[in-house]
């Protein structure tokens, strides 16, 4: 088995049920997006789970290395998220300060 096919492989078992939020974000040039719970599901391609129509699920968690927590999907796509009571999902660019 070749090098490349290999390392073809390990992305595609990396790749989570969220990676779909993540290129969408990623092909975005807003610095602010906000989507509903239904908006969410149609990028996903599945419905949300009882789990992810509470606050918590939309953490921002800082460890996202050691995270097999959907937030992993906007984080490393450079968003943050927030939750707002009417079911809406803000995500917000994140500004990196140059050190």
């Amino acid at each position: 088995m070749d090098k490349t096919h290999v390392r073809k492989r390990a992305y595609k078992l990396r790749k989570t049920k969220y990676q779909p939020l993540h290129d969408f974000l990623v092909s975005q040039s807003l610095t602010e997006i906000a989507l509903s719970f239904r908006r969410l599901e149609q990028i996903l391609g599945f419905e949300l789970s009882a789990t992810a129509l509470k606050p918590a699920f939309w953490v921002n968690l800082q460890n996202i290395s050691e995270s097999g927590h959907p937030c992993r999907s906007w984080l490393k796509a450079g968003y943050h998220a927030a939750y707002s009571n009417e079911g809406i999902i803000t995500f917000t660019k994140v500004q990196h300060s140059v050190a």
